[in-house]
């Protein structure tokens, strides 16, 4: 497990803190998901963790297989995937990928990067990087950051430039990589919907502080944002006046947002759905309105983001 313990750094000296009383437990094996608006501190983090910052105040412990003869993290043991990171145009696939290979410990280069580049679908190895596409280089970078076969690989925003079946691709990659190796994954993402559905713990920063963190089931069964209710009647029966049994559910119940009934579902939010979906079917089978199934959807990802960093999140 890595540990951030109560870190705190700032870029400017006197300056107001940056990162803020940081303690944050990555675990070892996850794909751990680090968001936050730009700006956030998540891109410092990894900075700090791989030692391209200095530690300031705090302390970051890792894991012993992992360290550095100086105690810090060891560049054999992990791969990074910058944001929007710089290119050889000149050089080519096979160039680019055999000169970094001669920073690590890589038996047999020329077949790992054969192998690499042909899961990623990079297939001729004499073409120049100054000709790849967006998406390309960023497959490129990908077959760079896992060259070595790290056991911890550090990625910061590792599908941009990709359309949806790329995404897949890298992602079905990933998802091997983890689990067939045990490594784990730190990524650093704005896209939400990729992450609920890829990531198995998740960290959210803003303004420099935590602001939750844990297991992803955990964090989306234990958020205070609205459940998604919508209960199932049955065929509409014409002795029953609906929209006064609605006014009456909203008498009865004013804490429930968004009450509406709708082609025969009705429908709302609620904060504590097992609490409030007994009163509400019991109020139903009281009118003799009769419903068939009850449906529970809980927080999305991106409405827990929303409310924790407090400003709107536009997912692509």
């Amino acid at each position: 497990m890595i540990e951030f313990k109560n870190l705190s750094f700032s870029y400017e000296q006197d300056s107001p803190w940056f990162l803020q009383s940081l303690n944050l437990n990555i675990p070892q094996g996850s794909v751990f998901a680090l968001l936050g608006p730009n700006g956030a501190g998540k891109t410092t983090l990894l900075r700090l963790l791989t030692g391209r910052l200095s530690l300031q105040s705090g302390k970051i412990n890792i894991p012993a297989p992992w360290q550095s003869a100086s105690g810090g993290l060891d560049p054999q043991k992990y791969g990074m995937l910058i944001e929007n990171p710089g290119i050889y145009p000149r050089l080519s696939i096979a160039e680019y990928l055999q000169f970094f290979a001669s920073f690590y410990t890589v038996s047999n280069p020329h077949k790992r990067i054969a192998e690499l580049c042909q899961l990623l679908g990079l297939k001729d190895l004499q073409q120049k990087l100054g000709k790849l596409s967006l998406g390309m280089r960023q497959k490129l970078q990908l077959a760079r950051t896992l060259l070595h076969e790290p056991e911890l690989v550090l990625l910061d925003e590792p599908t941009s430039n990709l359309d949806p079946t790329a995404r897949e691709q890298i992602w079905d990659i990933l998802s091997q990589w983890n689990r067939n190796r045990g490594a784990t994954i730190l990524v650093c993402s704005h896209l939400l919907n990729e992450m609920q559905e890829h990531c198995t713990h998740l960290g959210i920063i803003s303004e420099g502080k935590l602001q939750i963190a844990g297991e992803l089931n955990q964090v989306l069964a234990s958020a205070t944002a609205s459940n998604k209710v919508r209960i199932h009647l049955a065929t509409p029966n014409m002795e029953i006046d609906y929209f006064q049994a609605l006014e009456e559910l909203a008498s009865l119940y004013p804490h429930l947002q968004d009450l509406q009934l709708q082609d025969q579902v009705l429908s709302y939010g609620s904060s504590n759905p097992q609490l409030d979906n007994v009163g509400v079917c019991n109020y139903l089978q009281l009118r003799q309105i009769p419903f068939w199934q009850v449906e529970v959807q809980q927080p999305s990802l991106a409405e827990i983001y929303h409310q924790k960093v407090g400003k709107h999140v536009a997912d692509i």
